[in-house]
């Protein structure tokens, strides 16, 4: 994930949407927590697979 553009897209979101400021913000935040939880989750799932569901031989194994 980037950060540092956020601050620039409050204004879109405040221009398009007819929004207070503090409600295009909150939007935003909002947008960019989701974003964080998805990716963590994305990784500890790879990192869950890649640590606990090696066999014998180092090659992945189901169930």
């Amino acid at each position: 994930p980037q950060f540092g553009g956020e601050p620039f897209l409050v204004f879109p979101v405040q221009q398009r949407h007819d929004v207070p400021t503090t409600t295009a913000i909150a939007a935003v935040s909002v947008e960019k927590a989701l974003e964080l939880l998805v990716n963590f989750l994305f990784l500890a799932t790879g990192l869950l697979i890649s640590l606990l569901g090696q066999g014998e031989k180092g090659a992945l194994t189901y169930g």
